[in-house]
């Protein structure tokens, strides 16, 4: 039940876009007479939630989909459909032009006030290209893609919430959910993320993960080197050092 309710806590945030939709689904719940529209809105979120803090169902779920994915369960309520929906259908009840307005103005405030400025993350950027990620993270993915098949790549921290966004031909043997805390780091994202980087410890690590790419942010000093220790050098993309897994099969690459 922990990590169910951990879960939860991240996906609602500071919590008031979801005391917003809370509200709203009350509104709905008096107010809406169309059937159609209450299994949407008012049925159907409830019998997700049901599902998913039940311990039972949450459970089976979690052997079935796996422990990374349950919380995706979530995503499924309606919740931008019910605030819109329902927040017009209450302006829509109010005559006075001054009264509509004042409301309107507050659910902006409270809408705004219910996130966060994206760019104050520091791993979201002004978008660079068409696909909204670094110029360098296009660049290191494209040096490793090989079209038809899925390449392992243990890349640096900064690059993770980017990697899956531009390409799903590069996989890593840790996600976001690393970056943000909420699953345990593995010893080979912990390792990566020193000031330096002890070669023979991560390639060890790499190998146990079957991890292809070792891709190394310029900034990491080395201890040994990785070509003692079964990753070849190959390539530097935008200042990222390239260590390829001798005998990946992954020649006629380069």
């Amino acid at each position: 039940m922990i990590q169910i309710w951990n879960s939860f806590h991240a996906y609602i945030g500071n919590g008031l876009t979801f005391l917003l939709y809370v509200l709203a689904v009350v509104y709905l719940w008096v107010r809406e007479k169309d059937k159609e529209k209450r299994v949407l809105f008012l049925y159907l979120p409830l019998a997700i939630l049901v599902l998913y803090f039940c311990p039972v169902t949450n459970l089976i779920f979690k052997k079935i989909l796996g422990d990374e994915i349950i919380y995706r369960f979530l995503w499924l309520l309606p919740e931008i459909l019910t605030l819109g929906y329902g927040f017009v259908c209450l302006l829509q009840q109010i005559s006075k032009p001054a009264l509509k307005g004042l409301v309107c103005l507050i659910l902006i405030v409270c809408f705004a006030c219910s996130g966060k400025y994206v760019y104050a993350n520091p791993y979201f950027t002004v978008a660079e290209n068409r696909f909204h990620v670094p110029n360098t993270v296009k660049d290191v993915c494209d040096a490793m893609i090989i079209p038809g098949r899925e390449v392992m790549a243990a890349m640096p921290d900064e690059m993770i919430p980017y990697v899956r966004q531009y390409t799903a031909n590069i996989c890593m043997p840790y996600g976001r959910d690393v970056v943000a805390g909420f699953v345990p780091k593995p010893d080979l994202y912990l390792e990566l993320q020193k000031s330096e980087i002890d070669c023979e410890r991560v390639a060890n690590l790499a190998r146990e993960s079957n991890v292809y790419y070792i891709v190394l942010n310029p900034a990491k000093t080395k201890v040994g080197a990785f070509q003692d220790h079964g990753y070849s050098y190959v390539n530097t993309v935008d200042g990222y050092e390239l260590y390829l897994m001798d005998g990946a099969n992954l020649a006629d690459h380069w």
